[in-house]
């Protein structure tokens, strides 16, 4: 009798493991299915080699290298916000070499208040970014050209707007990275404006550096 418990025990147990397998897998198949239509949809293809479940999408969008990756950010124990971070790539070469970061994590926004970065003069600006720069006056002379046919007069209105709308706003001498909400991690609809947009913050850096 007690070896038949036993042997119902561990049936049920490979039984049981069985299902969650085929229920992972199809979750997993699901997501992945999902998120090569939507590269498709896009014009992109899918970046095998990168990261594990969640694949990067990779292409070209107006001449511009395209990646658009996934991550998620923990808002409790059993949950978490998911973004979808768009780089596209600059056209033409800047001369000087910079980062502009947004914080993005608590932690990175109170080592920002200890650190010694660049500051470009600009108050609200220079608190809501991390400044790496190796020409910190050619730089506040790039993010201060006027230019009239945008929202915003200059690039430092450009990117404190984007920092309102994205969770990652990243800018550097070659790409521009922006990162909107998803719903869940096959939530594609965030990705074409907000490339969209990335493509139109790294035209304006660009025209920016022709009327310097």
């Amino acid at each position: 009798m007690l070896a038949m418990i036993m042997v119902l025990i561990i049936a049920g147990t490979l039984i049981g493991g069985y299902i969650f397998v085929r229920v992972l897998a199809g979750i997993v198949n699901k997501r992945r299915d999902s998120w090569e239509l939507a590269a498709r949809e896009l014009g992109m293809s899918i970046d095998h080699p990168s990261g594990g479940l969640n694949k990067d999408m990779i292409g070209t969008r107006d001449g511009r290298s395209v990646r658009i990756t996934r991550y998620s950010v923990p808002k409790g124990k059993s949950s978490a916000y998911h973004f979808a971070a768009i780089e596209v790539s600059m056209q033409l070469p800047i001369a000087i070499s910079f980062e502009i970061k947004r914080p993005e994590m608590f932690y990175q926004h109170v080592a920002s208040y200890f650190s010694e970065d660049t500051t470009i003069g600009h108050e609200p600006f220079d608190k809501a970014f991390t400044i790496e720069t190796s020409d910190t006056p050619s730089l506040m002379e790039l993010l201060n050209v006027e230019m009239l046919d945008g929202e915003n007069s200059n690039l430092i209105g450009d990117l404190m707007t984007a920092r309102k709308k994205y969770h990652r706003v990243n800018a550097t001498d070659s790409v521009i990275s922006l990162s909107s909400l998803m719903s869940d991690l096959t939530d594609a609809s965030p990705i074409e404006p907000t490339l969209q947009k990335a493509i139109n913050i790294a035209e304006r850096f660009e025209k920016a550096v022709g009327k310097i």
